[in-house]
């Protein structure tokens, strides 16, 4: 048997300033054929997991091609299509193939079409056939799409969120696909949805109104004809008309019975959607109370974070704290910045120089004007660390970044935009987050994994941005209505 196998992952944000570019794939990683094996190693993702179990049942691996483009605007249709004809040439060279495993997000977007991911699967059936089976592992804030069921593909969704079973989930795929081709099971997917987005910062299935719904997964899945039960909290800044919560059973051909599963779990959720409505905290409030307590406060900037799409240059929290005059304070307060204008300008200046800069709203220019500050330059590197938490051995590449400081406020400003679930992203630049006050990540929820072990409290601030966590001030203008909680219903 040979298997084909594959990653595309990017989460699209119709909201960001900026569409995402074949450079922004390069930037994260770019594997073609057996560089899959290497670049993966000493990671626990999907195709790990899908890789260990195609060795497991001595089935031969055929590593295509595996991509991340990280979280931004949609792809550019020029961009799509040179990762598709890749991809094409490397399956055209390749043995025939008997199955195919995809890791793919389930959010990716194109200038042109909102629902990548489909297209992707009709190019490979077209390609391929639509005869052979496909197993496709998402992440659990896919946008799924009735589009998506199709004839000999199945899904598997990860089950925690901050995602931390990627690995799991590829690997229950790739059993699955296993399975089927030994012709042991048949599996049929059943989709249901609702009017309803859930705000990141309230998804959590390790706490609160998800974890219950998650949890009811262990049970339904033990039954032959329920194979995998898959919740969707849908990344919530897509402006299409029929973004909502999904639900997706995979079954052992008993869609009858994975009908009912489907609009159980989608009538659990509707009935507490009231308690789906996150306590987010003014700016101003958060900042006052980090600084009232002992310890280190960790508030999430979560209206700005790279890692839903945002540029990650928006400094609203800096301006506050310095209309607060914190710059003055005997507190330490850390926070984080994307301006390559910026960077460049302090390391070009020089460690221990002092500067003035126009900082923040490099990419977001219709958001904002610059600040302009005054600032010390404290060291300067260049912006790549290993992920510990979330992306366990992940390496990230945040490019020349210079640490600066107004005062008692210390501000890593990088070139790139990246996932900031880690606190490398602060320890690479010399801080120790112990020594700090208040610390801001520019995350919804991730970054609890690791900054738990730091934080006296955390806060979720009300910040703006093309991440807003507040849902309802997110201006969408596609949306279908009545949708909660824009809608009361």
């Amino acid at each position: 048997m040979n298997i084909g196998i594959a990653q595309i992952i990017q989460e699209s944000n119709t909201f960001s300033p900026f569409k995402t570019q074949l450079k922004e794939f390069y930037h994260q990683y770019y594997y073609l054929g057996k560089d899959i094996y290497s670049g993966f190693k000493n990671t626990k993702l999907e195709l790990n997991g899908m890789l260990d179990v195609l060795n497991d049942n001595n089935m031969k691996h055929i590593p295509l091609l595996a991509t991340h483009g990280s979280c931004s605007g949609p792809l550019t249709r020029e961009c799509f299509n040179s990762i598709l004809n890749d991809l094409k040439k490397l399956i055209l060279d390749a043995p025939m193939l008997n199955g195919l495993l995809l890791a793919l997000h389930g959010s990716l977007s194109i200038e042109d079409e909102p629902d990548g991911e489909s297209e992707i699967l009709e190019f490979l059936q077209k390609l391929v056939s639509c005869n052979i089976p496909i197993g496709v592992s998402l992440d659990l804030h896919g946008h799924i799409t009735e589009r998506m069921i199709k004839q000999n593909v199945f899904y598997v969704g990860y089950k925690t969120y901050p995602h931390i079973d990627m690995y799991e989930t590829g690997k229950k795929t790739a059993n699955l696909l296993v399975s089927t081709l030994k012709k042991e099971i048949h599996p049929k997917m059943t989709l249901s949805k609702l009017p309803l987005i859930i705000s990141p910062v309230i998804g959590s299935t390790d706490e609160g109104p998800m974890k219950t719904i998650y949890d009811t997964f262990i049970n339904l899945e033990n039954n032959h004809d329920i194979l995998d039960v898959s919740c969707f909290m849908v990344q919530p800044w897509l402006d299409y008309n029929d973004l909502g919560f999904a639900t997706l059973v995979c079954s052992n051909n008993n869609q009858d019975k994975a009908k009912i599963i489907t609009d159980s779990i989608c009538d659990q959720v509707w009935n507490i959607r009231n308690k789906l409505i996150p306590n987010l905290i003014p700016l101003d409030d958060s900042i006052k109370s980090g600084l009232s307590r002992n310890g280190t406060t960790v508030i999430s900037d979560c209206g700005d974070a790279p890692s839903g799409g945002s540029a990650g240059d928006n400094p609203t929290v800096l301006k506050k704290l310095l209309d607060l005059g914190l710059d003055k304070s005997d507190k330490n307060i850390y926070l984080t910045l994307v301006d390559p204008r910026a960077a460049k300008a302090a390391s070009n200046s020089g460690v221990g120089k002092d500067l003035e800069l126009r900082l923040g709203h490099y990419f977001s220019i219709n958001d904002g004007k610059p600040l302009k500050i005054k600032a010390k330059v404290k060291t300067i590197t260049d912006g790549s660390f290993t992920i510990k938490h979330g992306l366990e051995g992940v390496e990230m590449q945040f490019g020349l970044t210079a640490l600066i400081m107004i005062g008692s406020i210390s501000i890593a400003v990088r070139s790139y935009g990246g996932l900031e679930w880690d606190v490398g992203q602060y320890t690479s630049v010399g801080l120790d987050l112990k020594d700090a006050s208040i610390v801001f990540v520019k995350s919804p929820s991730h970054f609890r994994e690791a900054y738990d072990y730091y934080a006296d409290q955390i806060l979720i601030a009300d910040t703006p941005g093309a991440t807003r966590c507040n849902i309802q001030k997110v201006e969408y203008k596609n949306m279908n209505h009545p949708i909660f909680p824009l809608n009361n219903i």
